[in-house]
């Protein structure tokens, strides 16, 4: 009986004990390799290692071209499975709790550069342990079109 016992305690204590996998799209996205500077447009994180979710994460876009770009608060999130990008999915309700979640709305002028927050926690995402990346989508003035960029960063 005391043996029973424990093995049932153990398997509790061992099904509570770990964070879950993130949740992923099963297909890896088509863009494998994702530059962190394109086009005249850079973007870089403050911080490249984070233990557990963060609650905030301090992103500088900086627009070294000639060319005005449109763009939002909207980050694509990504995790790298068996060496493959795969997107992380919001919640469907995060878009109509957040609505200026969108990627446009605001202009990123030539020379000029900004600073963001992407807020994890407030996204309602919990991360496992693993590496990420953040995908910024600029569109250009003229509608013709989209330069993206992407930083890594680690979750430990």
């Amino acid at each position: 009986m005391k043996k029973v016992l424990f093995i049932l305690m153990m398997m509790l204590i061992s099904g509570c004990g770990g964070q879950k996998d993130t949740v992923i799209l099963s297909e890896p996205v088509p863009y494998q390799s994702l530059p962190a500077h394109a086009e005249g447009i850079f973007m870089a994180l403050e911080e490249d290692i984070f233990y557990g979710t963060p609650e905030k994460m301090h992103v500088t876009l900086l627009n070294d071209s000639r060319e005005v770009y449109h763009y939002g608060a909207y980050y694509q999130l990504e995790y790298k499975k068996d060496g493959m990008w795969h997107i992380v999915p919001y919640r469907e309700n995060i878009f109509a709790k957040y609505p200026d979640f969108k990627n446009t709305g605001k202009l990123l002028e030539p020379n000029e550069g900004i600073e963001q927050n992407y807020l994890p926690e407030d996204l309602d995402l919990k991360l496992a342990p693993g590496n990420y990346r953040l995908v910024k989508t600029f569109i250009h003035s003229s509608d013709d079109y989209t330069v993206s960029v992407a930083v890594p960063f680690t979750i430990r």
